[in-house]
Order: C-alpha cells, then sequence, then structure tokens
C-alpha cells in the first residue's frame, strides 16, 4: 500500500472511526479463529480418511479371498454335479442293457418250456432256481426305485445349493458395489483436501494483489457518490411512477363513471324520444287534420299548429344531435377504455409469465431435491442390505455413518459460518462507507487547514504534534484496511470452497451414473447366471426324461415279467394236469400189471 503524507495537515480522531476500527479488530479475530479450527477440521478429516483407506485395503483383501472361495466352491460343485449325473446316467443304461439281457433269458426260457411241456417232465430244481430268479428281480426293482428317490432328493438338494451360491454371489457383489463407492467417497475427499490446500496457497498470493487493489478504492469512492445519486434518482421516478400509477387508475374510475352517466344519459334521451313519438302517433290517431280545420280549428290556429310542429321538430333535431354527440364521446371513452385494458392485459400476461417461470423453476428444483431423496433411500437401503447380511463389517458401517454424518454437520456449519460471514461483509461494507465518509471528512478538513496554514503560523507546533498523533492512527488504520483486506480474501477463499462443494454435488452426480452402470453389469451377470441355471434346468430336464424313458422301459418290462408269470402258471396248471393224467396213467397200468399178475398166477 502506498503511505500517505500527513505532516502538514492537522486534524482531530474522530472516535467513530476509533469505533469502526475496534469493530473490525474484534471481526478480524473472530474470522481468524475460525480459520484456525477450520484447519483443525482438515487435519481430522485427513486422518479419519487415512483410516478408511486402510479398512477399504482389508475390505478389498477380504472380498477377494471370499471371491476365490466362491469360485473354488463353484468349479468343485459343478465338476461333482456333471460327475454324479454322468456316473448315475451311466449306472441307468448298465441296469437298462442288464434287464434287456434277462428279457431274453426269460424268452428263451419260455420257448424252452414250451418246447419242452409234451416232450419231458419239468425239473423241480429249475422251477426253483427260476422262482429265486423271480424274487431277486423284484428286489432289485425296489431298489431302483429308492434308487430313483434318492435321485430325486439329491437334485432337490443340489438346486438349493445352487440358489444358496447364487445369493453368495449377490451379497457379495453388492459388498463390492459399496466398497468402490466408499472408495470414491476417500477419493473425493483427498480432492476436497488437495483443493483447501490450493486455496490456502491462492489466499496467500491475492494478499499480495489486494495491497495493489487498495490504490483503485479511492476511484471507487467516486463511483459510490455517483451511485448514490443515481439511486436517490431511481427513487425518485419509482415514486413518480408509483403516483402516476394511481393517477392512472384514478383516471379510469373516472371514466368508467363518466360512461355510467353516459349510457344513463342515452337511455334518458331514447326514452324522451319514444315519448315523443308515441305522443305524435296519439295525435295523428285520434284526429285527422281536415276533422280539424273543418270543426274545432279555425284558420288562424292553423299556423300555431305549424309552430308547434316547427318546434317539435326543432326540439326532435337537437335530441337526435345530443344522442349523436353523446354516442361519440361514448366510442371515445371505449376505445380509451380498449387501450387501457389492452395495457392491463399485457402487463398481466407478463406477470403470468414470470409466475410460470417461477414455478417451473420451483418445480425443477422440487424435482431434483425428490430424485436427490430418493437416491438417498436407495442408498439407506443398500446400507441396512449390507449390515444385515454381514456381521463382522457392522462395527466399521457404524463408524462410517458416524463420519459422514460429522462432514455433513461441518457441511452445515460450513453454511452457516458463510452466511454469517456474508453479514458481516455487509456490516463491514458499511463501516468501510462509514470509513470512507470520514475520511472525505478528514479531506475537507485537511483543505481548510491548507486555507488557513498562512494564517495560522503560531498553531503549528501544536498541529504539528496533533498530526503525529493522527500518523499513529492512520498507520493503524491501515492495519486494519490491511486485515479487512485479509478477511476479503477469506471471504474469497470461503466462496472457493462453496465452489468445491459444487464440484463434489457434480462428482456425486457422475458416481450415481457410475452406480447406474455397474447396476447395469450386475443385471447383465444375473442374466448370464440365470443362463446357466437355466441350462442345467435344461439337462435336469433331459434326466428327467431319460429316468421317464427308464421308467416307461421298467414298466414294460414289468408288464412282460407279469405275463411270464403268467404263462408260467399256466404250465404250472398243465404240468399239475400232466401229472395227474400221468397218476391216472400209472394207476391203470399198475392195475393192469395186477390183473396181467392175477391172470399170470392163475
Amino acid at each position: 500500500m502506498e503511505e500517505l503524507n500527513f505532516e502538514e495537515y492537522q486534524t482531530k480522531p474522530s472516535p467513530t472511526l476509533q469505533i469502526v476500527v475496534d469493530n473490525l479488530w474484534n471481526a478480524i479475530r473472530g474470522f481468524v479463529d475460525k480459520y484456525q479450527r477450520q484447519i483443525e477440521q482438515n487435519r481430522t478429516l485427513a486422518s479419519e480418511n487415512a483410516e478408511l483407506q486402510d479398512e477399504l485395503e482389508k475390505l478389498k483383501a477380504r472380498t477377494q479371498e471370499l471371491e476365490f472361495r466362491l469360485q473354488e466352491q463353484e468349479q468343485q460343485a459343478n465338476q461333482e454335479i456333471l460327475q454324479e449325473l454322468r456316473f448315475k446316467i451311466q449306472e441307468l443304461e448298465d441296469d437298462n442293457i442288464r434287464l434287456k439281457i434277462q428279457c431274453d433269458e426269460y424268452k428263451r426260457e419260455k420257448e424252452y418250456f414250451e418246447g419242452s411241456i409234451f416232450g419231458t417232465a419239468v425239473d423241480k430244481t429249475r422251477y426253483g432256481e427260476l422262482e429265486k430268479e423271480v424274487e431277486s428281480l423284484r428286489q432289485e426293482l425296489s431298489q431302483k426305485e429308492n434308487i430313483i428317490e434318492e435321485l430325486k432328493n439329491e437334485l432337490g438338494s443340489r438346486d438349493t445349493r445352487i440358489n444358496e451360491l447364487i445369493a453368495t454371489i449377490d451379497s457379495l457383489e453388492k459388498e463390492k458395489e459399496r466398497i468402490q463407492a466408499l472408495e470414491e467417497k476417500i477419493s473425493g475427499l483427498q480432492k476436497i483436501n488437495a483443493e483447501l490446500n490450493e486455496q490456502i496457497v491462492h489466499l496467500n498470493e491475492q494478499v499480495n494483489d489486494l495491497s495493489v487493489q487498495n490504490s483503485n478504492l479511492r476511484k471507487e469512492k467516486e463511483e459510490l457518490e455517483l451511485l448514490k445519486v443515481n439511486i436517490s434518482e431511481l427513487e425518485r421516478n419509482l415514486e413518480a411512477t408509483a403516483v402516476a400509477k394511481i393517477e392512472r387508475e384514478r383516471e379510469i374510475e373516472r371514466l368508467l363513471n363518466e360512461v355510467a352517466n353516459l349510457k344513463n344519459k342515452i337511455a334518458f334521451a331514447e326514452e324522451k324520444e319514444k315519448l315523443f313519438f308515441n305522443s305524435i302517433r296519439n295525435f295523428f290517431e285520434q284526429e285527422t287534420l281536415p276533422e280539424i280545420f273543418s270543426i274545432d280549428i279555425e284558420p288562424a290556429t292553423f299556423e300555431n299548429i305549424q309552430k308547434v310542429i316547427k318546434q317539435i321538430v326543432d326540439k326532435s333535431i337537437e335530441i337526435h344531435r345530443e344522442i349523436v354527440t353523446y354516442a361519440d364521446e361514448n366510442r371515445r371513452l371505449k376505445s380509451v377504455i380498449d387501450d387501457l385494458e389492452k395495457e392491463h392485459i399485457q402487463k398481466i400476461k407478463e406477470l403470468e409469465e414470470e409466475i410460470t417461470f417461477h414455478k417451473n423453476r420451483i418445480a425443477g428444483l422440487e424435482n431434483e431435491l425428490t430424485q436427490k431423496e430418493k437416491e438417498r433411500f436407495q442408498l439407506d437401503k443398500k446400507l441396512n442390505e449390507f449390515l444385515t447380511t454381514k456381521e463382522d463389517n457392522i462395527n466399521e458401517l457404524k463408524d462410517l455413518k458416524i463420519e459422514n454424518e460429522k462432514l455433513r454437520t461441518n457441511y452445515e456449519k460450513l453454511q452457516n459460518e458463510l452466511l454469517e460471514k456474508q453479514k458481516k461483509l455487509e456490516n463491514v461494507v458499511s463501516q468501510i462507507e462509514i470509513y470512507r465518509k470520514s475520511i472525505d471528512d478528514l479531506n475537507s478538513q485537511i483543505e481548510l487547514l491548507n486555507a488557513e496554514y498562512a494564517e495560522n503560523k503560531k498553531e503549528t507546533e501544536r498541529l504539528n504534534q496533533e498530526i503525529q498523533s493522527l500518523k499513529e492512527e492512520l498507520k493503524k488504520k491501515e492495519e486494519s484496511i490491511k486485515e479487512l483486506l485479509q478477511y476479503k480474501n477469506e471471504f474469497y477463499r470461503v466462496q472457493s470452497e462453496v465452489n468445491s462443494i459444487r464440484q463434489i454435488n457434480k462428482e456425486i452426480k457422475e458416481l450415481n451414473k457410475q452406480i447406474n452402470d455397474e447396476k447395469i453389469e450386475l443385471q447383465r451377470k444375473v442374466f448370464a447366471l440365470n443362463k446357466e441355471k437355466n441350462e442345467l434346468e435344461d439337462k435336469l430336464l433331459l434326466a428327467t426324461r431319460e429316468k421317464e424313458k427308464i421308467e416307461f422301459l421298467y414298466n414294460e418290462k414289468i408288464l412282460e415279467f407279469k405275463n411270464l408269470n403268467e404263462e408260467f402258471t399256466k404250465l404250472k396248471i398243465m404240468l399239475q394236469e400232466k401229472e395227474k393224467v400221468k397218476s391216472i396213467l400209472v394207476e391203470k397200468i399198475e392195475t393192469l400189471l395186477g390183473e396181467i399178475d392175477k391172470m399170470i398166477g392163475n
């Protein structure tokens, strides 16, 4: 700043300036205290960010381990399922082949029985063996039914296991999304800290620039005076416009009253005209002119009648002229009223457009607020799900919530501090204006002192002492001005912090976009998992179809077995009948042999 030399001038210190300087000192001290508090808060935030990074690294390592375990479990489960299905399919195929072989053997035995019924006797040992084989086949069929039921149960258990694996995969993907969101928040906080450090450097640079701006304050002083004059003129113009508006409203009311009076007058004239014409009609309807001349009216009275008629005609013409004049005035007043109505309609339209603009703006802000609240609600839901699924991370998430609330409180505190700083700045501006006025007073006093310097040589010593005291006060004032400039720089810094907060909001929007993209990727993954699930279900359907085929073959074989049993029973019946015939033949042979023996004995 430029130093002012007041050695040649003398003035008394004003108490108002001292009060202003004291107030400025108090405001600057309060601002410095708040600045130190903000620095301490930034340090605490940096330490908290470091702790969050450590926790994130731990979570990343844990998620990687869980993903690796899941992949191994999925691979093992898929391999085990495929091997078991293949093994069971092979067993079923082997059983099918064995059953076919047994059917062929039954057919051969049937043919053998059919060939040997009428030729030789059935061996009882062979019959017992066949019964044993039938019982063993029945036992094997029951075992196969049990195996089929076990396979069904195993397939159901595998389905439940697959669903559990899908649920674990979904939970891990949610954890991954949460970790990414935390990483992005930490990166945002780091950016904010870096921006704050850059702003501090920038503020130090601005302190040097403000020393140059102090020289421009004098020029701004004159501009402020001109602005005050312009403001006073504008206020006068506003008052004049308000008065003119009131006068216009009064003129409109007066014109409306005149229009109403004219309408009444026109109606009254029209009624008069109707009465006149009715009177004339009545006059000519009652009596005719020849009857008047012959009976009641003498020749001397005819002229009187003509005079009366002329007077009536003159009055009708005058009334017609008055009606025409009233109609012209009515048209003129209507045109004036239409112009005024058009002006009012235009003003009303402009006001309605402004109202609609503000309403649309309010609606847009409300939509943004609702969207942000919805996003916040969704984030809260995700947090609650994450807390319920993972008991190990509950304490960490609580800490993160507490830190988030601290950041919100800090943000609200910063907003409140900004409002307080703005109020203080307004007070400081008013105080600066007072200070400028006092400087103007000092300049006027200095000019008077220059004029009286030649006349008052005796008072120079006293004035020099007072000038020295004023120099000290001015130095103090210059220091106070420097502090005010620092305060101004701090205000600019706060504005830059507000801009950084806006950038944070933009980054939050970008994060929301990234979250949506990640949701789309997760949906794709889910779609792929559903595809795999559908493929497994198709395989299961194929297995069930093969099972149904096997059961169908099994039922056919059971039917064949039943047919064989029926044929076997028939064969038994045939054998019993043959044995009966054989016993009868043996008895007959024995009787014949006895008779032959008797014959031989005789």
